[in-house]
């Protein structure tokens, strides 16, 4: 059976397993995407029947209907989902075959006249980049707006791969009549980074070879006499661009792939014009070059999952470590990082031990200390260049000017899975224009990833890589902490002193200080880890308790316990019993939003113990008032009442008014998880009328929320509605989202009851999603089951 002929048979078991969709459905299946994608029912007909093979134009279409109907089909349970890799791989080899037959009969292409230098194809172990090579073949079909390609990307992502993949296609096309030459321009060529005896990583880096000797060696691949051959570099370039003339006006264009660039002034001059083409692959951007750009990024995981079976398999066809452990062959590609060449590596070791599991490799790799030590192996590819990871991101890193050297080298301390601008100026002590500036020429040599809204990202072992690197990186952490330090506490208290006005400062508004928040939460996190582990612990600790209030407000309820534990893990350090019970408190706040009430109450009990110590009744009565909450939520009403007694007992003896009002607003919910709803309904009355008296809004509002609930409690839904609504205009007018949410998906209940449900429904909604996105469970669960409440109601 053909490829085209496989592809059809497995399309169709797809589609039967799939619960045979109708052709209408697939092609509201492919409008559905983004952006949509429009093809005719008769087109896909075509595929299942075998009349055809998707093209080019397709491939996305394609994509979106095997995995739609994959996942599908494996919901039936009786149809394994093919990783997406395969399916590439199968399509890729349909269009091969189709591509070089009309009719069914075999075809051949004309050969080329002209010199074949190419290395060998990569075939059957070239896993994925179907639209990466799709986009490469494009540009290098005759006619249809043809151009020279770059393709770039970061080292070992596999761009000399697909120039060559792509060259041999064009070869069995027959495109390039002239011939098709392959050059390595030694941009980076490879050492042993052994060789760096000074420890810098930039040693030994040969120079890329010029235009001049460049020229010669194509002059030579064409057979040109020597006598044609000029003595010098600029006769030499001359020379080549008449060949190039020459061959366009005999029509035998020739396609040039220049591998290994070092940047553009080594390219330009040896650029061929139409109808002539080149592929160049560099580890830059080579903006300058007038070419179209493939960028390559790192696989997929299926493609990276399919790329380690076919190596392991080219060596022993039965094979089947990677399709007995699927979930292993994932770990592996992820701690691959999905590079090309590190699965290559993976798979070397793998094949000179075929009786080693894929899990005792996971193992090797486990440690990130070592994992760059690890992805190498003895020996060199086909083009004579080492297999290690390390050795291919010496050889950028040994490239770079002396300024982005030393950048790279800090940015390895960056904590977090990315960063920003702010913060590589905080880390690198240099204003942000001088950072960018820094930070854009690393992402032209394909080290950085530029994100949206002045975002930057590492591979993760080029991360490994640049930490392992020497540099002034405590000096660089510390400056990095201590401003990020600054900006939470400013942030801070934007969050906590709201007001309408925008006011002067870093931020100016509310809104500022939450997308702030929003966006680099997950690296103060990791900053303050690496302090702890770096011995910082006064950093650590300051920096976890600042983040901690954002964190437990939002509900980023496993973020805040971590916070909180590396504050307490910190606070002995400094030698102060105040630093352990707040940190304390703090966890057992956590804790408790996290539903994790019986460690709570234990972290609580042992802060009051250190609070008595030092006779800090405040630090006493806050435990208690959280020991209390917690013995509620166990229902054990009666311990709640009378640890929030005391606390209320203790606030008063201390005339902390704020204090005890708020403790007495949590006695009275206490009293209503008793069941005492009148009597809980006239404390919270008192506790609003207090706190409206001295000008506390915000606090009056959250007191607000559970009046609420307990007149709701008493059968009052319409009074409940009135209070709820005041509740919801302050968190709206403070854009305080969680609690607007709660204070919603309650009134969104009230008015269910009131008889009201159509007004309900749009207010869940709005909470429900809120929910969704802090990745608050509890309330999600609370806030869907109002709503499906209301839209019954709304529909009887």
């Amino acid at each position: 059976m053909g490829a085209a002929s496989e592809l059809c048979r497995e399309l169709r078991v797809l589609r039967a397993a799939a619960g045979q969709p109708t052709l209408r459905e697939l092609v509201r299946l492919c409008a559905q995407q983004n952006p949509p994608i429009t093809i005719s029912d008769a087109t896909i007909s075509d595929w299942f029947n075998g009349k055809g093979v998707p093209g080019a134009e397709s491939t996305r279409a394609f994509t979106a209907i095997v995995e739609v109907l994959g996942s599908r089909a494996e919901r039936s349970g009786t149809y394994q989902k093919v990783p997406l890799g395969v399916w590439t791989e199968r399509l890729r080899a349909a269009r091969q075959e189709r591509g070089a037959r009309r009719g069914g009969r075999p075809v051949a292409a004309p050969a080329a006249r002209g010199p074949v230098t190419l290395p060998a194809d990569p075939g059957d172990l070239f896993a994925g980049r179907t639209a990466d090579l799709d986009d490469v073949l494009a540009r290098l079909t005759p006619g249809h707006g043809a151009r020279s390609v770059v393709i770039t990307g970061m080292a070992g992502v596999g761009k000399t791969a697909l120039a060559v993949r792509a060259a041999h296609h064009a070869r069995e096309q027959g495109w390039f009549d002239g011939g098709l030459l392959f050059q390595d321009l030694r941009g980076y060529s490879y050492t042993d980074p052994a060789e760096d005896t000074a420890g810098t990583g930039r040693r030994g880096v040969e120079s890329p070879l010029e235009p001049g000797t460049v020229a010669e060696r194509l002059l030579r691949a064409l057979e040109t006499p020597a006598a044609r051959i000029a003595p010098t570099a600029e006769g030499r370039i001359q020379g080549w661009r008449d060949l190039l003339a020459e061959l366009a006006e005999r029509d035998r264009p020739i396609l040039l792939v220049l591998d290994n660039a070092a940047d553009a002034a080594q390219v330009a001059p040896l650029l061929p014009d139409p109808p002539h083409r080149a592929l160049i692959t560099s580890r830059r951007t080579l903006s300058p070059l007038p070419c179209h750009r493939a960028d390559l990024a790192t696989l997929t995981a299926d493609e990276s999952a399919t790329l380690l079976d076919l190596a392991l398999r080219a060596a022993r066809p039965y094979d089947t470590r990677v399709a007995d452990a699927p979930d292993d062959a994932r770990r592996l590609a992820e701690l691959c990082g999905h590079l090309p060449l590190a699965l290559q590596i993976v798979a070397a070791l793998l094949r000179d031990e075929p009786e080693r599991t894929l899990g005792s490799q996971i193992d090797e790799l486990g440690d990130s200390r070592t994992r760059l030590a690890g992805l190498r192996y003895d020996d060199a590819d086909e083009q004579g260049r080492p297999l290690a990871v390390e050795a291919a991101f010496a050889l950028s890193y040994g490239r770079l000017p002396a300024d982005l050297a030393g950048a790279f080298a800090l940015l390895g301390s960056m904590p977090g899975p990315d960063f920003s601008l702010e913060a590589a100026a905080l880390l690198l002590g240099l204003p942000e224009p001088e950072a960018r500036r820094r930070l854009s020429g690393l992402a032209r040599f394909k080290l950085l990833e530029p994100r949206r809204g002045e975002r930057w990202a590492w591979h993760d072992l080029l991360r490994l890589f640049a930490r392992a690197l020497p540099g002034p990186h405590s000096a660089a952490v510390e400056r990095l902490l201590t401003g990020w330090f600054e900006l939470t506490l400013a942030a801070n208290a934007r969050l906590h002193t709201p007001s309408p006005a925008p006011e002067p400062g870093r931020f100016g508004e509310v809104r500022q200080a939450m997308a702030w928040f929003d966006a680099e939460y997950p690296s103060l996190l990791a900053g303050a880890e690496l302090a702890l582990h770096s011995g910082g612990h006064d950093l650590a600790y300051k920096l976890a308790l600042t983040l901690t209030p954002f964190l437990q407000r939002h509900a980023h309820l496993a973020e805040a316990v971590h916070a909180a534990r590396i504050a307490v893990t910190a606070a002995p350090a400094l030698g102060e019993l105040p630093a352990i019970g707040i940190a304390l408190n703090h966890l057992g706040r956590a804790l408790s939003d996290a539903r994790e009430h019986r460690e709570a109450i234990e972290v609580y009990t042992l802060a009051t113990e250190v609070y008595a110590a030092y006779g800090n009744t405040h630090g006493q009565a806050k435990s208690l008032t959280g020991i209390a909450y917690d013995r509620s939520a166990l229902g054990e009403h009666g311990a709640a009442i009378e640890a929030h007694r005391k606390a209320v007992s203790i606030f008063a003896a201390n005339g902390e008014i704020e204090n005890e009002l708020q403790s007495r607003a949590s006695l009275a919910m206490a009293h209503y998880e008793h069941d005492e709803f009148a009597r809980a309904a006239a404390m919270l009355r008192e506790v609003c009328a207090a706190l409206r008296e001295m000008g506390h809004t915000m606090a009056e509002a959250r007191v607000l929320i559970n009046l609420g609930a307990v007149l709701d409690a008493q059968g009052l839904p319409e009074e409940a509605v009135e209070v709820l609504v005041r509740a919801a205009e302050s968190f709206r007018r403070t854009d305080d989202r969680l609690l607007l949410a709660l204070a919603e998906t309650n009134l969104g209940g009230s008015l269910t009851r009131a008889g009201r449900p159509g007004e309900a429904v749009p207010l869940l909604e709005s909470a429900l999603l809120a929910f969704e996105r802090a990745g608050d469970h509890h309330h999600t669960a609370v806030a869907r089951r109002n709503l499906e409440a209301a839209r019954a109601a709304a529909r009887t």
